[in-house]
């Protein structure tokens, strides 16, 4: 009995000793590892609103690195990691309403999201820097261990993924998208402080870095803007005084006049809509094109810079 107690411990301290290797060596990995991104002095951060609208080859030397259901956290652990290895100028981050909402804190709680947030971020996140955080540490753990201990591996870049669209287009599931972001439990979700406080986060570390922030909401089809709760609209329009108040630079593209042939679906631009919303934002960005568009809420008012690139 004891020899087999002794075997069975024996075995335990072996395969500690091979998980405590192997995470070494990845971590080192991770450490010494190149980010495998080209020279940018542009980036596209954020959810798939961005991912979505800016299609980076006619940005030049952007790298699109938004990625599906994002919240800021992740955001800021990601650019803070980029910002060690590149010199970028501006970071385009994506704010919209519904960055706004208590939606953004279950993702590393709700298990329809948090094990592929945790695949993403386990190389980058730093939840101890970030105590006010809902975190599943127990699938957290799991997805480290598994991604971490297992085996040597040198893909540990998940939180950084490649620009891809389609030309399809549905914007028939524009109260889904509402109803997700917008109500929990059919009753309507409450404003976010964490998120708020993590944009703050991004924000200053830009400002640290240098790094000019321009926060921008991307176009949504009227009939999913029209499903917007009026508290959260307006608690939005707040927000966004308060960063230019500040000098942050926000770029209210929501309701830019766009055909249903550019939506991917009710909230996300195709790769027509990117085409072209990427082309506006160039004009707009242009010195001598500043003032010339009016980022206005009404629906009718279609911008110059789009009626002139088509």
């Amino acid at each position: 009995m004891n020899r087999f107690i002794i075997k069975i411990l024996a075995f335990c301290a072996l395969l500690l000793l091979y998980f405590g290797i192997t995470g070494t060596v990845n971590l080192l990995i991770i450490r010494f590892s190149n980010l495998p991104i080209g020279e940018t002095h542009i980036l596209i951060m954020g959810d798939s609103h961005p991912e979505k609208a800016f299609d980076p080859a006619l940005l030049r030397s952007a790298s699109n690195l938004a990625q599906s259901t994002e919240p800021f956290p992740v955001t800021y652990w990601k650019l803070r990691r980029v910002l060690e290895e590149r010199q970028v100028d501006t970071v385009f981050i994506g704010f919209a309403q519904h960055n706004l909402t208590v939606y953004q804190d279950t993702k590393f709680m709700d298990q329809k999201t948090a094990p592929e947030m945790f695949r993403r971020i386990y190389p980058i996140a730093r939840f101890d820097k970030m105590p006010f955080l809902q975190v599943d540490y127990q699938t957290f753990f799991t997805v480290w261990l598994r991604h971490m201990a297992i085996i040597p591996r040198s893909d540990h870049f998940n939180y950084l993924p490649e620009y891809s669209n389609s030309k399809l287009s549905n914007v028939g599931d524009y109260k889904i998208a509402a109803d997700r972001h917008f109500t929990n439990n059919a009753q309507p979700v409450e404003f976010s402080v964490t998120a708020m406080t993590c944009l703050d986060s991004i924000i200053s570390l830009c400002r640290e870095k240098q790094v000019e922030p321009v926060l921008v909401a991307c176009p949504v089809h009227p009939l999913y803007f029209e499903q917007i709760p009026e508290y959260i609209q307006s608690r939005y329009e707040a927000e966004k005084l308060r960063y230019r108040q500040i000098g942050v630079t926000v770029i209210d593209l929501t309701c830019l006049v766009l055909p249903d042939s550019c939506y991917l679906n009710a909230d996300h631009l195709n790769q027509t809509g990117a085409e072209k919303f990427s082309r506006e934002l160039l004009f707009y960005l242009q010195p001598e094109n500043q003032g010339q568009s009016e980022y206005s809420t009404a629906r009718q008012v279609s911008l110059p810079g789009l009626a002139k690139t088509w």
